[in-house]
Protein backbone atom coordinates (compact mmCIF):
# COMPACT_ATOMS: atom_id res chain seq x y z
CA UNK A 1 0.00 0.00 0.00
CA UNK A 2 2.76 2.54 1.10
CA UNK A 3 4.69 2.23 -2.79
CA UNK A 4 1.50 2.64 -4.23
CA UNK A 5 0.72 5.80 -2.68
CA UNK A 6 4.17 6.43 -3.13
CA UNK A 7 4.08 5.67 -7.40
CA UNK A 8 0.57 7.76 -6.90
CA UNK A 9 2.41 10.65 -5.41
CA UNK A 10 5.00 10.45 -7.50
CA UNK A 11 2.50 10.53 -10.53
CA UNK A 12 0.70 13.31 -8.92
CA UNK A 13 3.57 15.38 -8.97
CA UNK A 14 4.23 15.48 -12.19
CA UNK A 15 1.25 15.98 -13.32
CA UNK A 16 0.51 18.58 -11.34
CA UNK A 17 4.08 20.20 -12.62
CA UNK A 18 3.91 19.59 -16.33
CA UNK A 19 0.89 17.41 -17.03
CA UNK A 20 2.39 14.40 -17.59
CA UNK A 21 4.97 12.15 -15.52
CA UNK A 22 8.25 13.26 -15.74
CA UNK A 23 11.17 11.24 -17.14
CA UNK A 24 14.80 11.67 -15.18
CA UNK A 25 16.64 12.71 -18.33
CA UNK A 26 13.65 15.79 -18.50
CA UNK A 27 13.89 15.79 -14.78
CA UNK A 28 17.91 16.89 -14.51
CA UNK A 29 17.68 19.27 -17.72
CA UNK A 30 14.84 20.96 -15.57
CA UNK A 31 16.88 20.88 -12.47
CA UNK A 32 20.03 21.53 -14.16
CA UNK A 33 18.02 24.72 -16.10
CA UNK A 34 17.29 26.24 -12.36
CA UNK A 35 20.94 25.67 -11.14
CA UNK A 36 22.51 27.58 -14.70
CA UNK A 37 20.02 30.40 -13.12
CA UNK A 38 21.31 30.74 -9.58
CA UNK A 39 18.46 29.87 -7.83
CA UNK A 40 19.83 26.89 -5.66
CA UNK A 41 17.27 27.40 -3.03
CA UNK A 42 14.76 26.30 -5.78
CA UNK A 43 16.61 23.75 -7.29
CA UNK A 44 16.80 21.45 -4.04
CA UNK A 45 13.45 22.13 -3.28
CA UNK A 46 12.83 20.96 -6.68
CA UNK A 47 15.05 18.15 -6.37
CA UNK A 48 13.34 17.63 -2.74
CA UNK A 49 10.04 17.27 -4.85
CA UNK A 50 11.36 14.71 -6.74
CA UNK A 51 13.77 12.38 -5.06
CA UNK A 52 11.30 9.40 -4.12
CA UNK A 53 10.20 9.04 -7.59
CA UNK A 54 13.42 8.55 -8.74
CA UNK A 55 15.19 6.12 -6.11
CA UNK A 56 16.89 3.79 -8.68
CA UNK A 57 19.29 7.02 -9.52
CA UNK A 58 19.99 7.69 -5.97
CA UNK A 59 23.51 8.36 -6.20
CA UNK A 60 23.66 10.53 -9.46
CA UNK A 61 20.52 12.86 -7.21
CA UNK A 62 23.30 12.51 -3.72
CA UNK A 63 25.92 14.50 -5.97
CA UNK A 64 23.23 17.28 -7.22
CA UNK A 65 22.24 17.57 -3.48
CA UNK A 66 25.87 17.92 -1.89
CA UNK A 67 26.39 20.47 -4.78
CA UNK A 68 23.28 22.70 -3.93
CA UNK A 69 24.31 22.34 0.04
CA UNK A 70 28.16 23.60 -0.59
CA UNK A 71 26.34 26.46 -2.65
CA UNK A 72 23.90 27.41 0.02
CA UNK A 73 27.06 26.99 1.82
CA UNK A 74 25.53 24.71 4.44
CA UNK A 75 27.85 21.96 4.62
CA UNK A 76 26.78 20.41 7.73
CA UNK A 77 23.94 19.12 5.64
CA UNK A 78 26.07 16.58 3.26
CA UNK A 79 26.67 14.95 6.48
CA UNK A 80 24.02 12.83 6.21
CA UNK A 81 24.41 12.12 2.70
CA UNK A 82 27.84 10.99 3.25
CA UNK A 83 26.73 8.70 5.38
CA UNK A 84 24.01 7.20 3.43
CA UNK A 85 26.80 6.96 1.00
CA UNK A 86 29.09 5.34 2.74
CA UNK A 87 26.44 2.82 4.21
CA UNK A 88 25.91 1.93 0.53
CA UNK A 89 29.20 1.17 -0.04
CA UNK A 90 29.69 4.23 -2.51
CA UNK A 91 32.61 5.20 -0.52
CA UNK A 92 34.51 7.36 -3.23
CA UNK A 93 31.12 9.79 -4.14
CA UNK A 94 32.45 11.10 -0.81
CA UNK A 95 34.94 12.92 -3.72
CA UNK A 96 32.62 14.84 -6.29
CA UNK A 97 34.89 16.84 -8.25
CA UNK A 98 35.19 13.76 -10.53
CA UNK A 99 35.39 15.88 -13.84
CA UNK A 100 37.85 17.67 -12.82
CA UNK A 101 39.55 14.18 -11.26
CA UNK A 102 39.20 12.83 -14.62
CA UNK A 103 40.82 15.47 -16.62
CA UNK A 104 43.93 15.68 -14.65
CA UNK A 105 44.32 12.19 -14.87
CA UNK A 106 43.94 12.12 -18.83
CA UNK A 107 46.20 14.82 -18.59
CA UNK A 108 48.78 13.32 -16.70
CA UNK A 109 48.86 9.73 -18.85
CA UNK A 110 49.10 12.12 -22.11
CA UNK A 111 51.94 13.43 -20.38
CA UNK A 112 53.92 10.42 -19.49
CA UNK A 113 53.04 9.37 -23.30
CA UNK A 114 55.19 12.15 -24.49
CA UNK A 115 58.18 11.06 -22.41
CA UNK A 116 57.54 7.37 -22.23
CA UNK A 117 56.67 4.55 -24.31
CA UNK A 118 53.44 3.07 -23.01
CA UNK A 119 52.08 -0.31 -24.00
CA UNK A 120 48.16 0.65 -23.48
CA UNK A 121 47.16 -3.34 -23.88
CA UNK A 122 48.76 -3.46 -20.03
CA UNK A 123 47.46 -0.57 -18.22
CA UNK A 124 46.49 -1.59 -14.83
CA UNK A 125 44.72 0.52 -12.22
CA UNK A 126 44.77 0.08 -8.81
CA UNK A 127 43.47 1.19 -4.60
CA UNK A 128 42.40 0.22 -1.66
CA UNK A 129 38.90 1.21 -0.43
CA UNK A 130 37.89 4.26 -1.51
CA UNK A 131 41.18 4.56 -3.93
CA UNK A 132 39.72 0.81 -5.40
CA UNK A 133 36.37 2.33 -6.21
CA UNK A 134 38.41 5.65 -8.04
CA UNK A 135 40.25 3.46 -9.79
CA UNK A 136 36.96 0.82 -10.99
CA UNK A 137 34.91 3.98 -11.52
CA UNK A 138 37.95 5.62 -13.72
CA UNK A 139 38.10 2.14 -15.99
CA UNK A 140 34.54 1.94 -16.28
CA UNK A 141 33.95 5.78 -17.48
CA UNK A 142 36.90 5.29 -20.18
CA UNK A 143 39.07 7.66 -18.80
CA UNK A 144 42.60 6.15 -20.39
CA UNK A 145 43.17 2.95 -21.55
CA UNK A 146 42.32 0.06 -18.80
CA UNK A 147 42.96 -3.36 -19.45
CA UNK A 148 42.62 -4.49 -15.60
CA UNK A 149 41.87 -3.71 -12.35
CA UNK A 150 43.61 -4.08 -8.85
CA UNK A 151 40.96 -3.77 -6.09
CA UNK A 152 42.00 -4.14 -2.31
CA UNK A 153 38.52 -4.32 -0.03
CA UNK A 154 36.62 -1.95 -2.72
CA UNK A 155 32.88 -0.76 -2.37
CA UNK A 156 30.46 -0.14 -4.86
CA UNK A 157 31.11 1.61 -7.99
CA UNK A 158 27.99 4.07 -9.28
CA UNK A 159 29.06 2.44 -13.04
CA UNK A 160 27.85 -0.57 -14.34
CA UNK A 161 29.72 -1.95 -17.70
CA UNK A 162 32.95 -2.51 -18.92
CA UNK A 163 35.32 -5.12 -20.69
CA UNK A 164 38.44 -5.76 -18.65
CA UNK A 165 39.25 -7.90 -16.12
CA UNK A 166 39.45 -7.28 -11.98
CA UNK A 167 40.90 -8.88 -9.39
CA UNK A 168 39.18 -8.26 -6.55
CA UNK A 169 40.84 -8.52 -2.61
CA UNK A 170 38.55 -8.72 0.65
CA UNK A 171 39.34 -9.70 3.80
CA UNK A 172 36.85 -12.24 6.13
CA UNK A 173 36.24 -9.58 8.83
CA UNK A 174 36.20 -6.28 6.07
CA UNK A 175 33.29 -4.36 6.30
CA UNK A 176 32.41 -4.49 2.97
CA UNK A 177 32.25 -7.66 2.32
CA UNK A 178 28.66 -7.53 1.61
CA UNK A 179 29.08 -4.89 -1.32
CA UNK A 180 32.05 -6.69 -2.63
CA UNK A 181 29.64 -9.29 -2.96
CA UNK A 182 27.44 -7.68 -4.81
CA UNK A 183 29.83 -5.71 -6.73
CA UNK A 184 30.70 -9.83 -7.87
CA UNK A 185 27.37 -10.22 -8.80
CA UNK A 186 26.88 -7.16 -11.34
CA UNK A 187 30.36 -8.64 -12.85
CA UNK A 188 28.59 -12.14 -13.54
CA UNK A 189 25.64 -10.01 -14.83
CA UNK A 190 27.81 -8.25 -17.31
CA UNK A 191 30.24 -11.28 -17.96
CA UNK A 192 33.30 -9.49 -16.77
CA UNK A 193 35.79 -12.06 -16.35
CA UNK A 194 36.89 -11.39 -12.47
CA UNK A 195 39.10 -13.31 -9.73
CA UNK A 196 38.20 -12.56 -5.75
CA UNK A 197 40.02 -13.68 -2.92
CA UNK A 198 39.19 -13.29 0.48
CA UNK A 199 42.00 -13.68 2.95
CA UNK A 200 41.15 -15.31 6.22
CA UNK A 201 41.53 -13.03 9.12
CA UNK A 202 41.59 -9.86 7.42
CA UNK A 203 39.49 -6.58 8.30
CA UNK A 204 39.86 -3.40 5.99
CA UNK A 205 43.28 -2.95 5.54
CA UNK A 206 46.08 -3.75 3.37
CA UNK A 207 47.14 -7.44 3.83
CA UNK A 208 50.32 -8.02 5.37
CA UNK A 209 51.57 -9.86 2.23
CA UNK A 210 50.61 -6.95 -0.28
CA UNK A 211 53.50 -7.88 -2.77
CA UNK A 212 51.83 -11.50 -2.99
CA UNK A 213 48.27 -9.82 -3.69
CA UNK A 214 49.65 -7.58 -6.71
CA UNK A 215 52.12 -10.29 -8.11
CA UNK A 216 49.27 -12.81 -7.99
CA UNK A 217 46.50 -10.26 -9.36
CA UNK A 218 48.74 -9.07 -12.01
CA UNK A 219 49.77 -12.55 -13.08
CA UNK A 220 45.80 -13.22 -13.82
CA UNK A 221 44.97 -9.48 -15.30
CA UNK A 222 47.91 -9.92 -17.82
CA UNK A 223 47.20 -13.53 -18.19
CA UNK A 224 51.24 -14.46 -16.87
Amino acid sequence: MKLLLLILLCIIQSIRIYGQQISFDRFLEQLNGIEDGGNYQKALEYLGSHEKCFQEQWFALSKEQIYLNEKLKRFEENLSVFKEGHQGGFFYFLHPAIPRSDREIKSIFKDIQLKYQVDTSIIVVAGMSAGSNNAIGMALRGVIPVSGILAFCPGLPHERSLDIKAYLLGGEHDFYLKQQAKLAEIFDQIGLDYLYVIEEGMSHQYPEDEEKYISEGLQFLLNQ
